[in-house]
């Protein structure tokens, strides 16, 4: 676990995990894609060990964590629509009700610009071959000539995302920007969605302003604003885990 807020380079994370028996410096690519907060996962104690001082020859603080003394992510909901007032965010629920987040509750504002699979099924028809099993009697009107196939395709796209996590990191709630109303920005509102997600969060953070803030959150949060990419979801939570696994330990004074 880092204990500084800044990303190391590749370079330094290569000849770091050349260091370790049984690893090479590519291995760093393998188990640090887009490293931040979190180095590296499911070590042993000695690999940890010898990880760790070989990051400190190259300027990089950290600490070796066992697997169960992370903090987990709390369970999530998603938000669709919500209100801000000057004493809370109204949150809706699925069927119109909506309920106060006091702002004091809110602990970590996280968001980023997130790489996710989009999945589609392809529809394609083609004429049946002279020993497919539908087309083995032509004259039989009843019988299709064409055959129908159905196929999954993969595709990514980058979406934004926000998590807002409540003290004690009892509650986490979701914001995906493609599904969410911007109404509640009123006259603040801008002309695309990156606008309406940036100025989201702006008023999130000015109106909880003890709240952690994440890199993208960071990023977006100053002027002018700016996006921070994650590959996957995955990165973006080990982030947050990172950022729990801090505050925690600057509270406990560890």
């Amino acid at each position: 676990m880092q204990k500084s807020t800044e990303p190391p380079a590749i370079e330094q994370l290569k000849r770091a995990f050349s260091r370790i028996p049984g690893l090479t410096a590519y291995d760093a690519n393998k188990y640090c894609r887009e490293t931040f907060g979190i180095i590296a996962r499911n070590f042993t104690g000695e690999q940890a060990t010898v990880l760790q001082a070989a990051l400190a020859a190259e300027g990089i603080e950290t600490e070796v964590v066992e697997e169960p003394r992370l903090p987990a992510l709390p369970a999530g909901k998603m938000v669709r629509r919500a209100e801000i007032t000057p004493q809370s965010l109204m949150i809706f629920d699925p069927v119109g009700q909506k309920f106060p987040v006091e702002w004091g509750h809110v602990m970590v504002i996280a968001a980023g610009k997130v790489s996710v699979a989009e999945f589609t099924r392809v529809r394609t028809e083609r004429e049946a071959s002279a020993y497919d099993l539908s087309n083995l009697d032509r004259r039989n009107r009843r019988q299709p000539k064409k055959v129908t196939e159905y196929t999954s395709k993969e595709k990514l796209r980058e979406q934004y995302l926000l998590e807002i996590i409540l003290s004690r990191a009892v509650m986490r709630y979701g914001i995906e920007a493609d599904r969410f109303d911007f109404g509640c920005l009123g006259e603040n509102a801008k002309t695309d969605e990156a606008g309406n997600f940036c100025q989201l969060l702006r008023e999130l953070a000015k109106h909880a302003p003890q709240a952690a803030l994440n890199r993208g959150a960071r990023a977006m949060a100053a002027e002018p604003g700016g996006f921070v990419s994650y590959p996957g979801k995955n990165i973006l939570n080990e982030e947050i885990v990172w950022q729990l696994w801090r505050m925690s330990r600057d509270q406990t004074g560890a």
